[in-house]
């Protein structure tokens, strides 16, 4: 992790030449030699999973607009997931960013604004061997020094007694229950049942002489009106704002142009950027911290993924 702030005015990251860096001193406005304390102070936390994709971006500009409206100086965040060399310039911020340095995930920021500040140094040896990660700044509040902290301690997931701290390796731990729970078991009586399921799957391969299969052939607009008429139009519409309502009433032109890109993206075998899930995991009731049957993962997207 990064425990060296950069600072630069517009809340820019990027170095600065040395004459003008003030060691574990915010830019803020005011004298430079003092911190000045605020008539009122607010501030926002917010675990932002992410800010770097377009999804993320939308919401973290709600979560700036809300500070703008309700006036908080101090905007804490976990969760950036930026990489250390990545840019991160906000207007009117100051940043003090705490990244990770050699694997993803993680990372906090604060986010400052009218309130002059030092960073405080926190002793490594209390997330040295730990997944905690604290960064902390003071300022003066009513005449006194107040310190404040961010904190992020990621979920304790273990797979075969180990620590999984990879983002790719807990993603494949939360799907193992479901797949379990998706495999078909069958009885020794319903023998006769699994050997004609699976000459149907079988049967349904690519096969030049016997034409294009099932599952390689394009959607069809009848597979579409189907798919759309069995499916909860009313849920919140996902970062590209269109509801669900919307799609139901595409004449059938916009239905058409809807299902090439549906068969376009299957063909090649990839994803349009804004359609990938962003994937949370919450903890089921009653269920323990630190096993993968304790969480569900639950995938926010965009309606068109349906």
């Amino acid at each position: 992790m990064n425990s060296t702030p950069s600072y630069a005015n517009a809340a820019s990251t990027v170095a600065q030449s040395k004459k003008d860096r003030i060691p574990g001193l915010g830019r803020g406005p005011g004298l430079i030699n003092n911190l000045r304390s605020p008539n009122t102070l607010k501030i926002a936390q917010v675990n932002i999973n992410g800010i770097s994709t377009r999804a993320t971006r939308i919401k973290f500009g709600q979560v700036l607009g809300l500070a703008l409206i309700e006036g908080a100086q101090i905007i804490a965040l976990q969760e950036t997931k930026l990489k250390a060399n990545t840019f991160l310039k906000i207007k009117g911020y100051n940043i003090f960013r705490l990244d990770r340095q050699n694997r993803s995930g993680g990372g906090l920021t604060f986010l400052i604004k009218n309130i002059n500040y030092q960073c405080i140094n926190i002793n490594r040896k209390i997330t040295d061997g730990s997944n905690l990660e604290i960064q902390g700044i003071r300022i003066i509040w009513r005449g006194m020094p107040l310190n404040i902290f961010n904190m992020y301690h990621s979920p304790l997931l273990r797979k075969f007694n180990s620590l999984v701290l990879q983002d790719e390796q807990a993603a494949e731990l939360l799907g193992l229950p479901y797949q379990k729970i998706s495999r078909l078991n069958f009885a020794v009586k319903d023998r006769n049942v699994k050997i004609r399921a699976s000459r149907i799957v079988h049967g349904c391969r690519s096969d030049i002489q016997r034409g294009t299969s099932i599952f390689n052939r394009d959607f069809r607009v009848n597979e579409l009106e189907a798919v759309i008429s069995d499916t909860t139009l009313n849920k919140s519409p996902g970062p590209d704002s269109i509801h669900g309502r919307m799609i139901d009433h595409f004449g059938l032109s916009g239905r058409q142009r809807f299902l090439n890109i549906i068969n376009c993206s299957w063909n090649k075998g990839q994803l349009p950027r804004d359609w990938r899930a962003t994937i949370i995991s919450t903890k089921k009731f009653g269920k323990t911290d630190g096993t993968s049957d304790s969480y569900r993962p639950i995938a926010l997207y965009n309606q068109y993924c349906f």
